[in-house]
């Protein structure tokens, strides 16, 4: 993918610094930079960190540059990201913003005029609880204010999708940030992470994609990620990258001057070769006015959608029609690459399979092939198992040994004897499901009390 002068933030991510997280930093920070994230931002509850020293410390700021934030956590009135924010560590909760016993309005201007001048993000606005601003402040869209008690409109961003995509959020955060535009406020939308626990939610899934005109990181500074946000040149991506160019080179966050008729508009969609686009959504105004479908052409990096829109003047969006649900390592390893989970299932249960198995070599690990149990093989099993292998090309399944056959899956007794006793066992059903196996097999050790393998 083609994304010259762009680099991608992650604005809201957490490691163990937060109350509600255990993933230590350096494996934050380097599953950001293995999955191409160029800009990860600490956003720790209640306290600051940055993740910069330690992109230095594995000596890899060619590739990404950290700024340090706050997740500002109330109990009362919502979340909220505070980009730049830098640590103060002779202060409480290293300068982290007070907050008890003040109102929305006083905290968020005394956020507008901290030194670093941050934007305030709104953070997962529609959480239920005390966690969503908008559903605390009782946001009506009509008029695009809240409880006068609560609502205050100084803030600059809202995280319009957090971990997830549009349609899952299409009748909450995005119709209240129409609504925000409708009524003549210029309010950016970003997609962040709010990654908790790498192994279920991995860094930079959705990320905003930001021009800064170059793409090396050792000349960004916190400012300049700032202002990059503030200016809104940005777009929102869980896979699919977009550059949309209107009426004289304007770009996202651009104004166009006052004119009748139609204006036209010049997209490009990219993708890499596991994922793809099928339509684009324009949206004027908060309102679908045409959905176009789009025609692909191959390229030796992935794939790239042209397209040329026109459309009234208004306030125009365009939205890619691919799911922003991100599509990484952790989606893979949620459904599991046992055989067993996808046997005669169909779905979606089974939309991450092809994907994954187009971008990751996968090592299947049968359950239930009955390798060491007295059951005599399942023959239908064993070649529904042939033909899921040869699917997803898996070159060595794993069966486990210590199961017996696929409508009993009970565990058959442990003992050091049990490899030798089920040794010649994993021939049979491994030449019928069509590749050399190695299997696995757990026994006690009688003494210790141990798991081996």
């Amino acid at each position: 993918v083609d994304s010259a002068g762009v680099m991608c933030a992650d604005f809201h991510i957490h490691s163990f610094y937060s109350a509600d997280s255990s993933d230590p930093v350096d494996a934050k920070v380097r599953g950001a930079i293995a999955d191409g994230l160029e800009i990860p931002i600490s956003s720790e509850h209640e306290w600051i960190i940055d993740f910069q020293p330690v992109i230095q410390k594995f000596g890899m700021t060619a590739y990404a540059f950290g700024i340090p934030s706050e997740e500002f956590t109330t109990f009362a009135w919502g979340h909220f990201g505070i980009i730049p924010m830098q640590p103060r560590p002779e202060q409480v909760n290293n300068g982290a913003v007070p907050w008890i016993g003040k109102k929305p309005t006083e905290v968020f201007h005394n956020i507008a005029e901290l030194p670093e001048r941050p934007v305030l993000i709104i953070n997962h606005p529609r959480s239920s609880t005390f966690q969503g601003y908008f559903e605390a402040a009782g946001f009506d869209r009509s008029t695009a204010t809240g409880d006068p008690d609560l609502w205050s409109d100084e803030f600059g961003a809202i995280e319009v999708f957090n971990d997830g995509d549009l349609d899952e959020n299409r009748s909450k955060s995005v119709a209240d940030w129409f609504s925000i535009l409708n009524h003549g406020k210029k309010v950016w939308a970003v997609g962040s992470s709010d990654s908790h626990r790498y192994r279920s939610s991995p860094v930079g899934y959705p990320r905003t994609c930001l021009r800064f005109g170059h793409d090396d990181p050792t000349q960004l500074s916190a400012d300049k990620v700032r202002d990059a946000l503030r200016s809104g040149d940005a777009v929102v991506s869980g896979g699919l990258y977009m550059t949309v160019t209107g009426p004289g080179g304007v770009r996202p966050g651009g104004t166009i001057p006052a004119a009748s008729g139609p204006q036209t508009f010049q997209l490009v969609v990219q993708s890499p070769k596991w994922l793809s686009a099928k339509r684009v959504e324009v949206v004027v105004d908060g309102e679908t006015v045409a959905t176009k479908e789009l025609q692909e052409s191959i390229t030796p990096q992935g794939r790239r959608y042209e397209l040329t829109v026109a459309v009234e003047p208004g306030r125009i969006h365009v939205l890619a029609d691919a799911s922003l649900e991100p599509l990484n390592f952790a989606a893979c390893w949620n459904d599991g690459s046992s055989p067993e989970n996808y046997l005669e299932r169909a779905g979606a249960f089974n939309a991450h399979l092809g994907p994954c198995a187009e971008r990751w070599p996968i090592v299947t690990h049968g359950l239930t092939m009955s390798l060491g149990g007295p059951d005599p093989l399942d023959d239908h099993y064993l070649a529904e198992v042939r033909r899921f292998i040869a699917r997803v090309g898996s070159l060595i399944p794993s069966p486990r040994s210590c199961r017996r056959a696929a409508s009993r899956p009970r565990p058959i007794a442990r003992s050091a004897r049990a490899p030798r006793r089920s040794g010649p066992r994993p021939r049979a059903p491994t030449a019928r499901a069509g590749r050399p196996a190695g299997a696995s097999v757990w026994h006690r050790a009688r003494r210790r009390g141990t798991i081996r393998r």
